[in-house]
C-alpha cells in the first residue's frame, strides 16, 4: 500500500507521515485548492490511497472567515475526491463530530444516522466538504477531539497556562471523546488498507469527559498540577459549541485491530 496524506504538517498527518508506506504533503507541497497542484501530487506519487486531512480547523476562525472555511473544506474536497475518483484511487475524507447533533441526553452517542443540523460555520462548511466527497465515492471518517502532547492546540496551551501557575478557565458544560493523533493515525492507516469500507466510520475513544476533565487530567499525567476555574461553555466568546458530540463507535471497532480504548487510558497510554 502507498498512501498519500494530505495536510500533512498537520497534528494528524504529521503523525501518519511516521507510519510505513505513507508520504504527507503540507499545504507548500500539495494545496488542496489549486486543481493542478492535486493532479501533480496524484501523479507524481501514484498512491492507492489517499487520507485526506488537510482542513481548516479553526472553530472560531471558521465563523471569521467563513469563506475561507468553504474554500478549503469544502472546495478543497471537492477538487481532492474528484481527482481520486477519476484515478480509481480510494479516499478516507476525514470528517468531524460537529457535523452532527443530537440530544443533551447522559450517555448519549450520535450513531451514523444522527441528524446533521451543524451550529458554527466550521461545521457547515465540513458538511458540505462530506457531500462533495461522498458524492465522488469517498468514505466519511468522522473524528472529535483530536489532540497530542507538545505543539500548538488548546491543551497545550493549558498545560503551558498551568504549568506557570494559572489558573485555566475550562468548560465544565460540554462532553466529548478525546482522541489522541498517534491512536487516531494508527487506526486510519489500518482502514486505508481494508480491501472494503462502509461509506460513513466513526473514530473516538470510548467514554466521555469535559474540557475541564480532559485537560486536568493531561496536566496531572505529565506532572502539572491541575489549575482549571470552571465555565460554562455559554460565556465563550466565538463559535457555539455543542453540548455533547460523543460518536457512536461500536460498527468502527469491528474494522479495527483491536478495542477501542476508553480516552483516560487512551490518555495515559501517551506517557
Amino acid at each position: 500500500m502507498t498512501l498519500l496524506v494530505t495536510g500533512g504538517d498537520g497534528q494528524l498527518g504529521s503523525h501518519l507521515a511516521a507510519l510505513p508506506g505513507v508520504t504527507a504533503l503540507g499545504r507548500s507541497e500539495l494545496d488542496v485548492c489549486d486543481p493542478t497542484s492535486v493532479d501533480r501530487a496524484l501523479h507524481r506519487h501514484q498512491p492507492t490511497a489517499v487520507i485526506h486531512a488537510a482542513a481548516f480547523t479553526h472553530v472560531d476562525g471558521c465563523t471569521t472567515h467563513p469563506a475561507r472555511a468553504y474554500r478549503v473544506n469544502a472546495g478543497g474536497t471537492e477538487l481532492v475526491a474528484r481527482s481520486c475518483a477519476r484515478r480509481g484511487i480510494r479516499l478516507l475524507h476525514i470528517s468531524t463530530d460537529y457535523v452532527l447533533h443530537g440530544p443533551d441526553t447522559p450517555g448519549h452517542r450520535l450513531p451514523l444516522h444522527a441528524p446533521t443540523l451543524p451550529l458554527n460555520a466550521y461545521g457547515r462548511s465540513k458538511w458540505a466538504g462530506e457531500q462533495a466527497a461522498a458524492a465522488h465515492g469517498a468514505t466519511i471518517v468522522r473524528v472529535q477531539w483530536v489532540y497530542h502532547r507538545g505543539g500548538a492546540g488548546f491543551v497545550n496551551r493549558a498545560l503551558l497556562r498551568m504549568q506557570a501557575g494559572e489558573a485555566v478557565p475550562l468548560v465544565t458544560d460540554q462532553v466529548g471523546s478525546p482522541t489522541p493523533a498517534p491512536l487516531l493515525a494508527g487506526w486510519l492507516h489500518h482502514l486505508a488498507g481494508c480491501p472494503t469500507l462502509p461509506p460513513v466510520i466513526h473514530l473516538a475513544t470510548r467514554g466521555e469527559a469535559t474540557p475541564d476533565e480532559w485537560v486536568c487530567a493531561l496536566a496531572r499525567a505529565s506532572g502539572i498540577h491541575p489549575r482549571s476555574r470552571p465555565i460554562s461553555r455559554t460565556h465563550l466568546p466565538g463559535a457555539p459549541r455543542p453540548a455533547r458530540s460523543c460518536l457512536a463507535v461500536d460498527a468502527s471497532e469491528a474494522l479495527l485491530p483491536s478495542p477501542i480504548p476508553h480516552w483516560h487510558d487512551a490518555l495515559l497510554a501517551l506517557f
